[in-house]
């Protein structure tokens, strides 16, 4: 009674990201990265910028991950990534509050900004 339904597929031990509410996310250690990444790239394009859970520091690096592919999937709609860090109760918890900003064009060397 406890196994997949008929004609069902692993899904090679990763899972996606898990939906708290609609702005938030949780994320494992297994948690796929790219799927992470597109949820976050979605959540920004309807102008939701999400909250990622993670607790354990293999979780924290795929988070970590994800806002990093996201960044590469807006980057050519001209939207980038801010993400400020808050550190939870417990050990190795982090929230990570994502803020979506337009992208800035890159400076020439020896340019200040």
């Amino acid at each position: 009674p406890y196994g997949r339904p008929q004609g069902a597929k692993r899904s090679g031990g990763r899972m996606p990201p898990l939906a708290v509410a609609p702005h938030q996310l949780k994320v494992s250690q297994n948690s796929e990265s790219k799927s992470v990444a597109g949820a976050i790239a979605h959540r920004i394009r309807d102008g939701t910028p999400p909250e990622i859970f993670c607790s354990g520091h293999l979780a924290v690096n795929q988070a970590v991950k994800a806002v990093a592919i996201a960044r590469q999937f807006l980057r050519d709609e001209g939207l980038d990534l801010r993400c400020q860090a808050e550190a939870g109760e417990a050990n190795h918890q982090f929230t990570l509050h994502l803020y979506s900003a337009p992208l800035r064009p890159p400076q020439a060397p020896g340019e200040s900004g």
